[in-house]
């Protein structure tokens, strides 16, 4: 049974990237250049990096006998995940969803009082949204559980 609530938390903590490829945009570097001021007005960098963390500790918390791994998962993520190794990638994401006057807009509003304090708690936030989505998933885990159990079963038999 442990094995398999393992199985489960992995399939589920990497599914979180799990998303279907789209074909390529093509941006000049002025949008990207927009969108990196953007990244720097919000500070994306450091919350990254406290984001992967917390999103590891989290993991952790929920499934404690990960913790014996948290080294070697924060170095797999920091490699892949960090803001450093996708920075590009989310700024395509950003420019897929946003126009360059959007981006400027919404570096002006960074730069506002409101702006500024949205972006002093957004990781707060957000560890806070991570925190409430583990506990309803560990709370419910043994529901999951079964309902794997139930499908391997059925699976089995055929």
């Amino acid at each position: 049974m442990k094995k398999i609530g393992f199985m489960v938390v992995m399939l589920a903590f990497f599914a979180f990237g799990a998303m279907a490829e789209e074909v390529a945009k093509t941006y000049s570097d002025a949008d990207y250049q927009t969108v990196y001021q953007l990244f720097d007005v919000m500070n994306l960098k450091q919350e990254r990096e406290e984001t992967v963390k917390n999103m590891l500790d989290i993991q952790i918390r929920s499934m404690p006998m990960l913790g014996q791994f948290r080294q070697e998962m924060l170095d797999f993520m920091n490699k892949y995940i960090s803001y450093d190794a996708i920075r590009k990638d989310l700024a395509v994401i950003y420019l897929k969803y946003f126009s360059v006057d959007d981006l400027k807009g919404l570096i002006a509003f960074y730069q506002t009082p409101i702006g500024k304090k949205y972006l002093s708690v957004t990781t707060k936030l957000n560890n806070d949204i991570m925190t409430l989505v583990a506990r309803k998933m560990q709370e419910h885990r043994e529901e999951l559980q079964q309902m794997i159990m139930t499908k391997m079963q059925q699976t089995e038999k055929k």
